[in-house]
């Protein structure tokens, strides 16, 4: 189909419908790759936001549990590198602590992890509680506040309070197991995480799928717009006589294209010119309508000539 005759507002539609498509591409590609540095986002909290945890709420004797505070804080004010949290776990030993920054939009979170274990006598007191004769009953353990320390950008200091769950710890000793001394529990050490697939390549994978569906989608809407064609309605005055009328219809259809529409409108032509005993003009008029490939413009420029020319005569 020839751009002539396609409408200036489905040319319009098309481009709309490719600049569409080049901008959701880019924005992939640039929060895939803000994403894959762990930037990105608009997130600020309008508070500081502590969030902590127990892991797991319930555990044996001995076993090894995870205490995880999360700060989050807006890195516009505060400096979340300043940050340092020193809790006192009491009665609890803690044997292993990280801390790590991680950006989250405009804020920052800090989070705090503690390995902690219950293996002294002390913590073996603070777990149970005993009744009247002699038994034993088992309570949860209320771990000390703790308070975060930084300081906001400007300099000033920072105190922000953590709370910690409470934790259940059962026993697995018998009365003679904890008479005979304070027990001692294993280093735990944790294995290594294993992926089968690279969290970072499977991500990339689907940012480009999704780079390839969006180029499809945009690919599919444009053809089918581009392949539209105009629809023109052709409104002709009623005082228009016959073959007047013709050559508008002729005139019509061979703007759209259309030349089986030019050449039905031609034999309409040739059909009043034989009626009004203009029999060459007729024939000639037919020669154009079936010549291959099809009546032209300028061909049909000369007819219009011919026929007023004629038509003036009489």
């Amino acid at each position: 189909m020839r751009l002539a005759n396609v409408p200036r507002s489905t040319l319009g539609l098309v481009a709309a419908v490719v600049l569409a498509t080049v901008v959701l591409v880019a924005l992939t590609l640039v929060g895939a790759s803000r994403w894959s540095k762990g930037e990105g986002g608009t997130y600020t909290p309008p508070e500081t936001v502590v969030a902590t945890r127990i892991d797991p709420p319930s555990a044996l004797f001995g076993d090894r549990v995870q205490a995880t505070a999360r700060i989050v804080v807006d890195d516009r004010v505060v400096d979340p590198q300043s940050l340092v949290l020193d809790p006192s776990f009491k009665p609890f030993q803690a044997f292993t602590s990280s801390r790590r920054v991680r950006d989250v939009g405009k804020a920052s979170a800090v989070t705090f992890t503690f390995g902690l274990q219950c293996v002294t006598g002390e913590c073996i007191r603070a777990m149970e509680r005993e009744q009247r004769g002699g038994s034993r009953l088992t309570v949860p353990i209320t771990l000390p506040n703790a308070t975060a320390r930084g300081r906001t950008n400007d300099g000033t200091a920072v105190r922000i309070p953590v709370t910690w769950p409470k934790l259940t710890v059962h026993s697995r000793l018998t009365a003679d197991d904890i008479a005979i001394g304070e027990p001692s529990a294993p280093r735990f050490v944790a294995v290594d995480v294993d992926y089968r697939v690279s969290p970072g390549r499977l991500g990339w994978a689907l940012v480009i799928l999704a780079i390839g569906l969006i180029a499809v989608a945009g690919g599919l809407v444009a053809s089918v717009l581009a392949a539209r064609r105009r629809v023109r309605v052709l409104r002709l005055p009623p005082n228009m006589g016959a073959i007047e009328r013709s050559l508008a219809l002729a005139r019509h259809a061979l703007d759209d294209g259309d030349i089986e529409g030019g050449r039905k409108a031609l034999e309409r032509l040739s059909a009043e010119l034989e009626r009004g005993g203009r029999d060459d003009l007729a024939d000639e008029v037919t020669r154009v309508a079936w010549s291959p490939p099809g009546p032209t413009e300028e061909e049909l420029d000369d007819l219009t000539r011919q026929v007023g020319s004629s038509t003036n005569g009489h």
